[in-house]
């Protein structure tokens, strides 16, 4: 029984320990139910009873500058679902409409429409009213064919609905015509508007056109001028002064017996205006006769004489040209005269002519006689950079350039510069294609003879080349040279080469450049080079040793910019002849620059002068007195007098037109003369040089070369 009792007193035990924990459990239960509460572990209370946090939404007008933004009275606990308020207090922002809420002032957030929902997180969230511009539209006024004045401009920029208020005429005029309002279009068929009136702006740009009214209109008519069959065509149109007129073809096969039709010109004997079918005038103030232009069909031949040659025969021209036709100047052919060059043609006028030049046939045969001339003692050489060859000229007694026989000579692949010797001697001459130099020794007439060996092998992409004043050493820059070296951040070499007793080259030196070496110049004394680098506008500075190799100046480069002065990508170098400035021609920049070379061969950096477009090429005169740049990009040669302490002071004027893309200019030996080398059209522009250094085109303005001709020099 004992047993018994103590059994049940376990049990009464187990029981009350079951009790005290549900009755715990229930409390607990109670207090984690209810709206707005999270499940035990996830954010709801923690054991000791803390509160859970709950988070807000606050809506911003962002710049609004009416209504007000929604107010969300609502506590969320993270992980709670919000939904997005719409514009519900009518926010408004004038030019801009309400297109949702952002994160991010600027809309760069997450963006929310109105009713999209998010998942509430761990703090306040703020929500900016997103803005969009109104699309605006513009007034444009047109004068519709005003003779004077200029249109008002409405800088305005309106949106739909917006009020526009129309302008006045301004100082609009139409010859004699009135002004008379403005219309949507410009036959006056569309809306009218008057000056002050306003209008609501719709959904697209307009133009206002002028209207205008009370001009007189005139006639043109045209006059078969002694036709002897067919009709002239009849314009119905009334026409008022200043209005384009096309010019009619001869549509009622107008014809006269021997003539062909030709044209029309405003005076009978074709010495007025000439008009083709088709072109355009403007109506004069008063009616307007075209009369027919009419050209003989008579032809008439051209001659060549080769007067008192003593080898060949003159070229035979079989064309029959009627009046007025162009006529294109044969070349010398194999004509040749022994102790002459030849140096053009002259008719019995004495009008003179050169090989590619082209006049209008007359009313009568013509014969051309060669014209000879004594040797002289200067020559001209220009590499052709597209058919591998080198022209070669002498220079005459007038400057005018004269091919010598052969007129060419073979180089390497892609001939980019040329150089001389400054006794005459000999000539070399870069070629990219294979990266070799061609070396040749300038015969006792001028002519080029290839050494042995022909070529001697240089850097990768040889761009420029130089002799030093000396005559005992050539330097070459390489301009893709070395460029995958790991031991510097250089790409371009300058090398140097000993002239031997008969000119051959032998290398004896090889230093980096910078970037892209695209010249190379020596001083007169021949102590220091210069090579101007393209790609990072910097020039090296060197000393030249005792046998002829370079080595870097303390300070290796300079910059040919600074903080006033901004020269970029220098294609040229030029050295005066005092050796006291330096001079870049700044084809990224469209400058020159000016640097002062000091005791040390040091750069210093002193003035920058705008120039022409794209300057590709720069040369002194051998007076130190005048320079003179190739501009590629417009077709020109600025011209300067070289002033106090190396200034350059543009001449008047200032610039002369060439031949298409000049890449290459020099004056000759004697300092009278002025050769460029036109890379675009295959020429070379020949020029005298006056008192002052202004250029005067001789002529012919130009005389043939070969293809793409890159670079030219003049020799003794």
């Amino acid at each position: 029984m004992a047993a018994f009792f103590s059994r049940a007193n376990k049990y009464k035990s187990l029981l009350l320990f079951l009790f005290i924990l549900l009755s715990s459990a229930y409390v607990v239960s109670s207090c984690g139910s209810g709206n707005g509460a999270a499940p035990a572990g996830n954010g709801g209370a923690a054991a000791g009873g803390t509160d859970p946090a709950v988070y807000t939404v606050i809506y911003n007008g962002n710049g609004s500058t009416g209504g007000s933004a929604p107010a969300d009275q609502n506590k969320y606990q993270q992980g709670r679902t919000v939904t997005v308020s719409g514009n519900t207090g009518n926010l408004a922002r004038p030019g801009y409409s309400f297109s949702g809420w952002n994160t991010s002032t600027d809309g760069s957030g997450t963006a929310y429409a109105a009713g999209q929902t998010f998942t509430m997180g761990t703090e306040d969230i703020t929500l900016y009213a997103v803005w969009t511009s109104n699309p605006t539209y513009t007034i444009t006024y047109d004068g519709n064919g005003n003779m004077g004045g200029s249109v008002p401009v409405d800088q305005n920029q309106y949106q739909q609905g917006q009020t526009v208020t129309v302008l006045g005429p301004g100082n609009l005029s139409n010859g004699s015509e009135t002004f008379a309002g403005w219309n949507t279009q410009s036959d006056g068929n569309g809306a009218p508007f008057q000056p002050g009136q306003k209008f609501q702006m719709g959904l697209s740009n307009i133009t206002l056109y002028a209207k205008w009214t009370g001009a007189p209109t005139y006639n043109v008519f045209y006059n078969g001028n002694n036709n002897t069959g067919g009709s002239p065509p009849a314009d119905t149109n009334k026409y008022r002064q200043g209005q384009s007129i096309t010019v009619l073809g001869n549509t009622g096969n107008l014809a006269r017996t021997g003539y062909t039709f030709t044209g029309w010109n405003t005076q009978a004997n074709g010495s007025g205006t000439t008009y083709q079918p088709g072109s355009q005038f403007p109506m004069g103030a008063s009616n307007t006769t075209l009369y027919s232009l009419w050209t003989s069909d008579a032809t008439y031949t051209v001659t060549y004489n080769g007067n008192g040659n003593t080898g060949g025969t003159p070229q035979a021209d079989q064309n029959k040209y009627q009046q007025g036709q162009a006529v294109t100047v044969l070349g010398l052919g194999n004509l040749t005269n022994t102790g002459y060059v030849f140096d053009g043609w002259k008719d019995g006028n004495g009008n003179a002519y050169w090989p590619g030049q082209t006049f209008a046939m007359g009313a009568n045969n013509v014969t051309l006689y060669a014209q000879w001339a004594s040797p002289a003692s200067r020559y001209a050489y220009v590499a052709n950079y597209s058919d591998n060859t080198i022209s070669q000229y002498t220079i005459l007694s007038g400057g005018m350039l004269a091919p010598l026989s052969p007129a060419t000579v073979p180089s390497g692949p892609e001939p980019s510069a040329v150089a001389v010797d400054p006794l005459g001697r000999f000539a070399y001459v870069t070629n990219v294609g294979d990266n070799t130099i061609s070396q040749y020794n300038i015969g006792a007439d001028g002519t080029l003879k290839p050494m042995a060996p022909a070529t001697v092998s240089t850097g990768i992409w040889p761009s420029a080349i130089t002799v030093d004043p000396s005559g005992s050493y050539v330097y070459v820059t390489n301009d893709r040279d070395n460029c995958s070296s790991s031991s510097s951040n250089t790409c371009g070499t300058v090398y140097g080469f000993k002239i031997g007793s008969g000119g051959a080259l032998t290398q004896v030196s090889s230093i980096d450049a910078i970037q892209h070496p695209e010249s190379v110049a020596v001083t007169p004394s021949g102590a220091y080079a210069y090579a101007g680098n393209e790609s990072d506008s910097t020039v090296s500075q060197y000393t030249v040793g005792a046998n002829g190799t370079l080595s870097s100046i303390s300070s290796a480069w300079v910059f040919i910019y600074n903080a006033s002065d901004a020269g970029s990508g220098p294609e040229s170098i030029a050295i005066d002849p005092s050796g006291t400035y330096l001079y870049t021609a700044d084809r990224g920049s469209n400058t020159i620059t000016q640097f002062t070379i000091g005791a040390n061969g040091n750069l210093k950096l002193t003035a920058s002068f705008h120039t022409g477009s794209s300057p590709w090429s720069i040369t002194l005169a051998p007076s130190g007195k005048y320079a003179y740049v190739a501009n590629t990009g417009d077709n020109t040669i600025s011209q300067y007098t070289i002033g106090t302490e190396g200034a350059l002071v543009p001449m008047s004027p200032a610039t002369v037109p060439a031949g298409a893309s000049p890449r290459s200019v020099t004056v000759d030996p004697s300092g009278a003369y002025v050769y460029v080398a036109n890379g675009g059209d295959g020429t070379i522009s020949q020029y005298t040089i006056g008192a002052g250094g202004a250029l005067t085109p001789i002529s012919p303005a130009t005389v043939p070369a070969g293809t793409r001709p890159q670079a030219i020099v003049t020799a003794r």
